[in-house]
């Protein structure tokens, strides 16, 4: 087993991987749509798969390192101490992630058209964004920790409570829907503008709060050590 140590040191390891490669992949998101035809009015509509497909590469490639690297400690209890990635994903975990993943997805699209998305004229623009919502949100969480750990760190078990993974894994999460919330005020505004449109501003406000919990996530790692390494050497 791992001490406290190296639990926290390799926790610690896989969000800066994290969030330092999403950051670098937003660079190159934020060039994509500055010089392509895929610009943010592609947003919501069927333009929008090579986007879409970016971000889900981009994931799949943090769900790979986060396998790579191991299970923390932490990892253990949430999942019932199932150490082995193949015991852990039999058929049935694979089978259950897939329905939590669809539980979140239509849950998104139920709560857009609840907010007042047009249900039949909007319908696409709805599920796009909805499937931009999931793969940003609970795609690595429920890719990594499978169903019953994701459970057990969304509702706050006591396992969970103090893991600084599981506060990665509920931070990420609520800044996804929280910048997809504020979105949601551009759109009623008399401004008449292209951006302005549903679902632009809410997929934009996903962006921007995954954006900013990888920030958050960097600096609250890097500046400690930083810190430290500072008085340490003074």
């Amino acid at each position: 087993m791992l001490s406290s140590t190296k639990l926290d040191t390799l926790s610690q390891k896989i969000i800066l991987f994290n969030s330092t490669f999403s950051v670098l992949c937003y660079t190159f998101l934020y060039f994509i749509l500055q010089y392509s035809e895929y610009n943010i009015y592609t947003l919501g509509s069927n333009k929008s798969w090579p986007i879409l497909f970016f971000v889900f590469i981009k994931e799949t490639i943090k769900t790979v390192y986060k396998h790579i690297q191991g299970d923390t400690n932490r990892d253990y209890k949430l999942i019932k101490g199932r150490k082995s990635i193949a015991k852990r994903f039999k058929v049935k975990d694979v089978f259950f992630a897939l329905i939590l993943l669809v539980i979140t997805f239509i849950s998104i699209c139920a709560v857009c058209v609840l907010l007042g998305a047009p249900f039949l004229s909007k319908h696409e623009e709805t599920l796009m964004f909805s499937l931009l919502a999931v793969m940003l949100s609970m795609y690595y969480v429920i890719a990594t920790m499978g169903s019953e750990g994701t459970l057990n760190i969304l509702l706050g078990s006591k396992q969970a409570s103090t893991d600084s993974m599981s506060d990665y894994h509920r931070q990420r999460v609520f800044l996804t829907m929280a910048g997809a919330w504020c979105g949601t005020f551009a759109i009623p505004l008399d401004w008449d503008r292209d951006w302005q449109k549903y679902p632009i501003p809410i997929s934009l406000g996903a962006f921007v709060g995954n954006f900013s919990n990888d920030i958050c996530s960097i600096f609250s790692i890097v500046y400690p050590a930083c810190k430290g390494f500072y008085l340490k050497k003074w």
